[in-house]
Parts: structure tokens; sequence; C-alpha cells
């Protein structure tokens, strides 16, 4: 049995994740002495996880509003 969030749950930890890690790389953004390029592939390196999670099926996100957009 694979361990899958339901639609709701996956939204809200979709958004969590997302402003967790925008505040994570915001706070610690000057211990990287300014570096622009490491920064990008830290956040990269964030969605590329959270990418993972949803194609693995483990989320299960609406996409919102785009939702009724794509099935069109």
């Amino acid at each position: 049995m694979k361990l899958q969030l339901n639609r709701i749950t996956s939204r809200i930890f979709v958004v969590l994740y997302i402003f967790a890690t925008l505040v994570w790389r915001f706070l610690f953004e000057a211990q990287l002495i300014g570096s622009a390029f490491l920064s990008m592939v830290i956040g990269a390196l964030f969605l590329l996880f959270l990418w993972a999670l949803i194609k693995s099926k483990f989320l299960n996100p609406e996409w919102f509003w785009f939702e009724e957009v794509l099935k069109s």
C-alpha cells in the first residue's frame, strides 16, 4: 500500500512547504555571502524535491484555479 495524502492535505503541504523554503532562503541569504547563484541552486533543489513528491504520487495537490482550465 502506497502512502498518499489527499487533495486538501496535499494543497496545505505544498503551500506551507513553499512558504517555509522561501523564509529559510531569505533568513540564510546573508550566510551565503550574497551568492545569487547558490541561492537559485538551493531553491531549485527544494522545487526538485517537491516535484519528486508529486511525481511519486505521495502528494496529490489540486492546481487551485488551473485545474478546470487544464482539463479543457
